[in-house]
């Protein structure tokens, strides 16, 4: 608005009058419409819970401020429903969330950090003061950080959609393909967008996988990096967006294959759904889009205790050309988990209910098809019940202490869903029992029920294997290979080892002039730091690794060699 000098000018007519209040209208109701809701901050720090005794993650601090929230503020009564925002750090177990004693809902169970919106219903809020608790659901030991908590005066749905994001991801010469949006605040943590699942779509909090290489979601308005990768195969595009209330804006994503893989097929051995395991939360039209955006090119179904075959709803959903699925079952015991493929169509899954491995093992392999048995996260306690414990396995000789007999030919040493603050501690378990003779393959596995919380394929098994045509793998060759130790396990980084020409699978024996060489592959976003070396399961030698990684731009790899004549003969 402006104020005129020239008094003819300032003998406004009424009809003048009118258009200009009619101008104020429409500009006070745009600038309303381009605003972002206003949140009312509650709380501005990060408060450290803990359930239990003891830490959760050694990287807490060793008191923690409570074992609960509460909160108490003023508001307005609400006549419409509300948003209440929180930002989470580290939520393992179930926490509930209550608002003037009345429950909202729970945390998120993720470990990553993350926003989290509760609609408050109408009637939620009091006039004056009112509390809000956060409270655990679990006696199991956690260790979370909560806080940053802030109010809207609008419904969730709408603070999600204040504006409008279109990403379109291509993968280099393959085009567009699966491949995952992963969205973060301006703290880097995980944002819920404005999308749910559909057909093309696999949504939750921070993740939008995508069959076709393109997503629609909304997004409240502020700053927000946006990342897109394919397994770590690919590489990493990112790219940083400022969205105002009301925009609508387009984000075009580039990624290429940056480690090869030829002859090699990335394996997930463990793999669950909410539809047939019954915890979790993806169902299976969501699996086949995760597991194709993941970049898994054998997936092995293992639902608990119920065969499950992927092929269906892999083509209902056009994944299949993407993968070839195999069924299988993790079996699961009192006494152990156990994963068995492949499975044949149709056959009768074995009792679980048995208690002895004995009887187990002679029921797994009595299942038609079945080959491959697989010891699942041996450190871990099911039905209070853990393999590898003290109790159990004298571990630094692989000896049973219960005098079973182990007849699993494959054991997880890398559990993507499972991990412990010694990561190596599976390891050697794996080695000792490599050196009391038994010969049974090291697993990398995600254990993945969900679509977020445990990226599927994040713990995968190569398997030496054509996989020229994904979507026609020889399961039988796959299996044959997995079997005789073909296999290379990786979380990030893609490793193979020969000893004088002898590759993996192989028995050596080392002499002094023995040449061992060891190549590392990751993309350009993952570093190798340092080099250890094990010979049965001995570490011989470990190297602080400096040198920058091999650049192959023609092959499209990153690749760190290592080639080594002395040192060996310490052994």
């Amino acid at each position: 608005f402006f104020e005129t000098h020239d008094a003819s000018l300032r003998q406004t007519s009424g009809y003048a009058v009118a258009m200009r209040m009619l101008l104020f209208l429409i500009v006070a109701w745009t600038s309303a419409a381009s605003c972002p809701a206003a949140p009312h901050v509650l709380n501005d720090t990060l408060h450290h819970l803990r359930v239990g005794n003891e830490r959760e993650w050694l990287a807490f601090p060793a008191q923690a401020e409570s074992d609960q929230l509460t909160l108490t503020f003023d508001a307005d009564a609400n006549a419409q429903p509300h948003a209440l925002r929180l930002r989470l750090i580290d939520v393992r177990h179930r926490w509930k969330v209550a608002l003037n004693g009345k429950p909202l809902g729970d945390l998120g169970r993720d470990e990553n950090p993350m926003l989290a919106y509760f609609t408050v219903p109408v009637g939620g809020l009091r006039d004056g003061q009112n509390e809000l608790t956060i409270s655990s659901r679990s006696k199991q030991p956690d260790d979370i950080r909560v806080g940053h908590i802030a109010l809207f005066d609008q419904p969730v749905d709408k603070v999600l959609h204040e504006a409008k994001v279109n990403v379109t991801v291509t993968a280099d010469k393959e085009g567009a393909m699966p491949c995952r949006v992963t969205v973060v605040d301006e703290l880097g943590a995980l944002v819920p967008v404005g999308a749910t699942s559909n057909d093309t779509l696999a949504v939750r909090t921070g993740f939008v996988y995508t069959a076709d290489g393109k997503a629609t979601f909304g997004l409240p308005a502020g700053r927000y990096t946006l990342y897109a990768t394919r397994g770590f195969e690919y590489s990493l595009a990112e790219q940083a967006i400022t969205v105002k209330a009301g925009d609508a804006i387009n984000v075009k994503m580039q990624i290429k294959r940056e480690v090869a893989t030829p002859g090699y097929v990335a394996c997930d051995t463990h793999v669950h759904t909410f539809t047939h395991s019954r915890h979790g939360d993806a169902t299976m039209e969501e699996r086949m889009i995760t597991l194709a955006g993941e970049g898994i090119e054998l997936p092995i179904a293992t639902d608990h205790n119920i065969h499950i075959d992927y092929e269906k709803v892999a083509r209902a959903t056009r994944m299949r050309k993407y993968f070839t699925p195999v069924i299988g079952n993790e079996v699961t015991t009192a006494v152990g988990h156990f994963n068995i493929f492949p499975v044949e169509k149709g056959s009768r899954p074995p009792d679980w209910r048995v208690p002895k491995w004995e009887t187990i093992f002679r029921n797994v392999y009595a299942t038609p098809g079945v080959r491959v048995a697989i010891m699942n996260h041996p450190r871990n306690v099911h039905s209070k019940f853990q393999p590898m414990n003290a109790k159990n396995q004298l571990a630094v000789v692989g000896k049973n202490l219960n005098g079973w007999k182990l007849q699993a030919n494959a054991m997880e040493i890398v559990n993507s869903a499972a991990l412990q603050s010694d990561p190596m501690l599976v390891v050697h378990d794996w080695m000792a029992l490599l050196n009391r003779g038994h010969r049974i393959t090291p697993i990398g596995s995600s254990d993945s029920h969900e679509v977020a919380y445990k990226i599927v394929g994040q713990g995968r098994t190569y398997i030496k294997c054509d996989d020229s045509n994904p979507a026609k793998i020889d399961v039988k060759q796959a299996v044959d290979n997995l079997l005789t130790g073909k296999v290379r396990v990786s979380m990030g980084l893609l490793c193979s080892v020969s000893v004088d020409d002898k590759s993996e699978g192989k028995l050596v024996t080392i002499h002094n002039d023995s040449r061992l060489t060891l190549t590392v592959n990751g993309p350009r976003w993952v570093k190798a730091d340092r080099l250890d070396l094990f010979a049965n399961g001995v570490k011989i030698d470990s190297i602080e690794i400096k040198d920058q990684p091999i650049r192959n731009k023609d092959a499209q790899d990153s690749s760190l060699k290592y080639e080594r004549f002395s040192g060996l003969k310490r052994f």
